[in-house]
């Protein structure tokens, strides 16, 4: 390496180091690298994605050849649009959410554009941040059911957003 990149990687710690090393064949690679040195909420994202593929990897050997990270517009506090970064491993979609606080209007644009973008929610989950939520699992579960049953104005959940809903217990993750 060399030039801004040299630079920046001459003060990063280990892991990250062990990170680059490891992860540097997979897809969109690059996407968590820059992140890693952009302000404080890419950076925040960057790191919940290495958590993530690395947990991934320690289940999966062959990761590499079916890992990808992709640049997405995720949704923060108040439904604000944001860049964030997906994982696929194995044809499931890991959408990341690195906030500290389940925000209403986020989940639901979340909910409404998994259910419309995907055909079951087998295809999905969602990965929270257990240790900035300060929750387990079953709550955030409880969170979202309670959050996304009342729904957007209009004639209510049609059969395929209550199959989502039902699903929430397997599409919710949260390390």
């Amino acid at each position: 390496l060399s030039g801004v990149w040299a630079d920046r990687l001459a003060g990063a710690d280990e892991r990250l180091i062990r990170f680059l090393n490891r992860f540097h064949r997979v897809s969109g690679f690059e996407y968590l690298l820059r992140d890693h040195f952009a302000g404080p909420y890419q950076r925040a994202v960057a790191r919940f994605a290495m958590r993530l593929a690395q947990l991934l990897a320690s289940r999966h050997p062959g990761f590499a050849r079916t890992m990808s990270f992709e640049r997405v517009v995720g949704y923060a506090s108040g439904g604000i649009p944001v860049y964030t970064v997906e994982i696929t491993h194995d044809g499931i979609r890991y959408s990341l959410y690195p906030a500290s606080r389940l925000d209403g209007p986020a989940l639901e644009r979340t909910f409404w554009r998994n259910a419309s973008l995907f055909q079951h929610p087998a295809q999905v989950r969602w990965v929270f941040d257990g240790t900035r939520l300060g929750m387990g699992r079953r709550q955030v579960v409880e969170t979202l059911q309670r959050t996304l049953a009342r729904g957007r104005p209009g004639p209510g959940l049609g059969g395929s957003d209550r199959r989502w809903l039902a699903s929430l217990d397997r599409i919710v993750t949260v390390i």
